[in-house]
Formats: C-alpha cells, structure tokens, sequence
C-alpha cells in the first residue's frame, strides 16, 4: 500500500507476531517441562524415601519357635512393599499411584502390629515365669484362663498363623484367640496377694505385742487399722486374691450376708456346696459385687487384727495371775514429758500499745522436736512433726508411680499447676488427719496421735504402744 506518507510494510509485522507466538509457547514447553521434572524428582525421592524406610522387627524379640513362620511372612509382606515402591514411577494423579501409597503404608502398620505383639509378650512372659516362680497365681481366676496363658507362655505355638494386618492368631484349646488377647488376658490375672497377707499378719503381730504388754486397742488403733487396710487393699485384685486364697475368709463372707435360717438375702448368692454354705465363687468375682466383697474383706482383716489383741491381753492377765510382772510403770516417762512440754512453751504478744498482752502457748513443734530428742532413738520407731509425716506421705506417693497424685505431679507443666497440687494435698492431710498433733512412723505406716496433748500420761502410752520408748523400765512388781 501505497500513500503519499510512504509505504506500510505488512508482512514485517506478521513475521513479528508470529516470532512472539512461537516464543512464548517454547516459554511454557519449558516450563512444563521444569514442572514435570520437579514432579518426576519429588517422586523419585518420595519412592526412595519410602524404599529407604522400608520397616523391619527385631527378630530377636521372637520366640524361637515362632521364628521360621514370621521370617516367611516378613519375607513375602517386605517383597510386597519393594514391589508397591518400586510402582511409584507413574504418573501422581494415577490411581495406581495412590493404591502402591496405601499398600506400602499398610505392611508397615502391619509390622508395627507384630513388633507390639512381639515385645509385650516378651515382657509378659519374663512377668510369668516369675509369678510361677515366687507367688504363683490366685485362686480367683478362672482355671480355664490360666490354663490358656499357661499354654502359650510356655511357648506352645504349635499351630499359628499371622494375618495382613500382622497379628499373630493362634489355635488354642479354647479355640481360636490372637496373641494380643492373649496378652491382655494375662494381665487381668491375679497373683496371691502375698503382700497384703504379709501386711495383716504385720499388724496381728503388732496388735498382739500391744496386747501381751496390757495395752488395749485403742479407737485411734482401729481408725489406723482400717486407713491402712484400705490402703493395703486399693488393687481390686489384691482383694480378690486375699479373698480365694486365705483360710476362712470365704467362710466368713458367707456367714457376713447368711440370714439365721443359714439363707442368704439375694436369691444371686447360690451356694457353691449346699454342704459347706459358702457363697458362689462366681458371685465373689462378679464385679458387680466388689464393693460388698471388698468390706467383708477389710471387716475380716480388722477383726484378726483385733482378735491378735485380745489374745495378747488374755496371756497378760494370766502372767497378772501368776504373779508376773504387770502393772505398767510410765511414771518416769510422764514426769520426762512433762518437762518437755514446760520448755516447750513460746510467749507470744497481743493486742497494741506500750504494753501490749503476753500469753504463753505450747510450741507443738518444738514439744515434738522434744520428744524426738529423747525417745524413739535406737529403735524402729520414728516421731515425726506434722509437717514431717506430710512430706513422708507425699514422697511414698511420688515413689508410687500408680498413684494419682504421682500421675498428676508429673503431667503438671508448669511451677504454678505444681503449687496447685501441693496445695491440696495439703488440704487433703490435714482433711484426713484433723486432730493430730504429732506422728509416729514405723517403715511407711505413720500413726496421728489424737488424744489430749496435755495428757502426759495418754502421750507416755501412746509413745510407748508405738514402739518408741526403749530407754526405762516400764514394770513394777
């Protein structure tokens, strides 16, 4: 085209056009290639990754007659894994893709589920054999169920498989069980309750001592009884046990809830044996009934302790009879208590002005420090201030790694939920112990002493039934 301003050249801004179309599509023909690249390499290292991590079990923790089997079954389910990784070449958004993801997830699941199994039933079996070694198992479980722990931890794995999800499932005479199952039955069993017997025969011994040297059992006695009872006796299956497994304490549950016609009230107590009239074992292991076993238990434990007391007061008074040294002399010790507590007397002021008023009070802990300077020395009695048997009480608590309180302790984040904690169970001491003065402590069991702390006559006897006075003759003949 022509004009009088000169000419217009057409085909030259075509050419351009067509230069800057072509640019720019080799612009995003290489920016999708950068993308794909980084896609192929996030993948890459992804499969690599996965192939790196691939899972494994520590063969060691196997029994060795399960070994052969799960070597197999480690062999074929790390092959499938290998073959899922291997799949990951392909595109992301492929289905395939995603199916070899879930598949190498899935065998590492799978292995984690065996190796739990593997290493609980290590540490379960190792907990067997000592049961069967030392305490042996109560009578208030099931027969059947020790049988069939019995079977396995003994390592009777004589026809097992192991499934996809990697649980081990065995073919026992009481059918077919996983050894998770297994595992959990075992730890619902109940070993003799060895301690808490060991415990009751403790305070029968004690309680029989007092006896046999004239002291009587106290209501501050019998309050200790059963706060230590109930202590002994937290653990449902400490209760259960001591109730199969002692003499006579089946008899006595039975006779507690019998009518005079030798009936029981609720038509559930079927007698095991019309003959000996006992409850139904199956009732005493009924949870529904803990509660009800649970203070038979503690009445029966109480009353040999108070039987042991009788029994030493009854020789006591035969050695009166004969003539023996009885009659208990705490004339010394009151007249040396008595001169602890006058120097234990603090002055304190009241009241503004000049001359303001003075009244003198008894120092409770510095009459307590008294006492520790001259009693329970050489001995295994320990007196303690109030805010000593709180500390002694808190640190058993925190050794006690089942206590709330040490559950508690440690999950506390920070300085102020620990002060929070302090604080009540400070609350709940003095909740517990309102009346003590000061405490005496043999091993972990701490007794309050309640009484009058003017008495010195009632502190002499007390310090004395303690076991914390050694020092002076006590009797006169």
């Amino acid at each position: 085209m022509y004009s009088a301003k000169g000419f217009t050249d057409y085909g030259k801004i075509l050419g351009a056009g067509l230069k800057e179309a072509v640019r720019d599509i080799a612009i995003a023909r290489e920016q999708e290639e950068k993308e794909a690249k980084a896609e192929r390499k996030q993948r890459d290292a992804f499969a690599l990754d996965l192939y790196a991590k691939r899972p494994s079990i520590n063969e060691g923790a196997v029994p060795p007659e399960m070994l052969s089997v799960v070597k197999n079954w480690l062999l074929d389910t790390r092959n499938q894994y290998n073959e899922a990784t291997q799949n990951l070449s392909g595109d992301i958004s492929d289905p395939s893709y995603r199916a070899a993801i879930d598949v190498a997830n899935k065998t590492k699941t799978s292995y984690a589920n065996l190796s739990s199994q593997m290493q609980m039933f290590k540490e379960n079996q190792k907990e067997y054999l000592e049961t069967v070694a030392t305490t042996g198992f109560s009578n208030s479980n099931n027969q059947t169920d020790i049988n069939l722990v019995s079977s396995i931890y003994n390592k009777d794995f004589s026809n097992f498989t192991i499934d996809d999800n990697g649980k081990v499932v065995l073919e026992t005479k009481q059918g077919i069980k996983t050894l998770d199952e297994v595992n959990e039955l075992f730890e619902s069993l109940n070993a003799k309750a060895i301690k808490q017997t060991q415990g009751i025969s403790a305070a029968v011994n004690e309680s029989k001592v007092n006896g046999v040297r004239g002291i009587p059992r106290s209501q501050s006695d019998i309050d200790s009884t059963y706060a230590g009872l109930g202590s002994l006796f937290a653990d449902k299956k400490n209760t259960l046990s001591y109730a199969f497994d002692t003499p006579g304490v089946k008899e006595f549950i039975s006779n507690k809830f019998k009518l005079e016609d030798g009936s029981f009230t609720d038509e559930k107590m079927d007698l095991a044996d019309k003959k000996d009239g006992t409850i139904n074992d199956e009732w005493l292991r009924n949870p529904e009934n803990y509660d009800l076993v649970y203070d038979a238990v503690i009445e029966h434990a109480a009353d040999l302790v108070q039987r042991g007391n009788e029994e030493g007061i009854k020789i006591y008074n035969a050695k009166k009879d004969e003539g023996k040294p009885d009659e208990l002399d705490l004339s010394g010790i009151s007249n040396t208590i008595d001169s602890i507590k006058k120097a234990s007397f603090t002055t304190v002021k009241s009241g503004e002005g000049v001359t303001p008023n003075t009244r003198e009070i008894l120092d409770v802990e510095r009459y307590t420090r008294g006492l520790q300077d001259e009693y329970g020395l050489d001995t295994k009695t320990d007196i303690l201030t109030t805010a000593e048997a709180l500390d002694r009480i808190k640190q058993k608590q925190l050794k006690n790694k089942q206590s709330s309180y040490a559950i508690d302790y440690k999950d506390a984040e920070t300085d102020d939920e620990k002060e929070k904690l302090d604080n009540q169970f400070i609350e709940d001491f003095k909740r517990r112990y309102p009346d003590a003065k000061f405490f005496t402590s043999i091993g972990d069991k701490i007794a309050p002493y309640n009484g009058d702390i003017n008495d010195n006559n009632a502190v002499s006897k007390f310090l004395y039934r303690k076991g914390a006075i050694n020092k002076v003759s006590l009797y006169t003949k």
